[in-house]
């Protein structure tokens, strides 16, 4: 892979378009300060994975994607982003990711890029925690990360296309 290809698939926290999932701002500086304990309850109990998806964007977006990218890895299973301590099946898939970022692209009018900023940052994080290194290390199977992103990125296109 071409150094110019690999610095543009770095972790980019491309965060520019104003969008949040969140309305209140006290709940936005809540979320923005979540320590470890907070982070991990809200994740693992939560009911609805759109939810976690959301808290996860607002995290990448106030630059707190460190916080979040243990608790996430690569699936074993295919479609699924998987809490490693939560073995009762109450996952994020990459359709929940795929729904939010149509949604943010839809309704709050985000760019294309800064989705793929996104799901790129999160599938970075994840391969991290697969691959037992630092947020932010370049992943051990950079090709799987790529083309991840560019699977999710994909059926978002779809996705929007097929709603139009």
């Amino acid at each position: 892979m071409s150094s110019q290809v690999s610095q543009e698939l770095q972790p980019s926290s491309a965060y520019r378009s104003g969008y949040t999932f969140f309305p209140s701002l006290n709940l936005q500086n809540e979320i923005a300060n979540f320590n470890p304990s907070e982070l991990s309850y809200t994740l693992m109990y939560s009911p609805n994975p759109n939810i976690k998806t959301q808290y996860i964007h607002e995290l990448w977006r106030t630059g707190r994607m460190e916080l979040v990218y243990r608790f996430f890895k690569l699936p074993e299973e295919v479609g699924s982003i998987g809490d490693k301590r939560n073995p009762s099946g109450n996952q994020l898939t990459e359709q929940d990711i795929v729904n939010n970022c149509q949604l943010m692209m839809s309704t709050g009018k985000v760019p294309e890029e800064e989705c793929i900023a996104f799901v790129k940052d999160l599938c970075f994080a994840s391969a991290n925690v697969h691959d037992n290194q630092n947020y932010g290390e370049e992943p051990q199977d950079l090709t799987a990360v790529v083309e991840r992103t560019m699977k999710i990125m994909e059926e978002v296109r779809c996705t929007s296309a097929s709603s139009i």
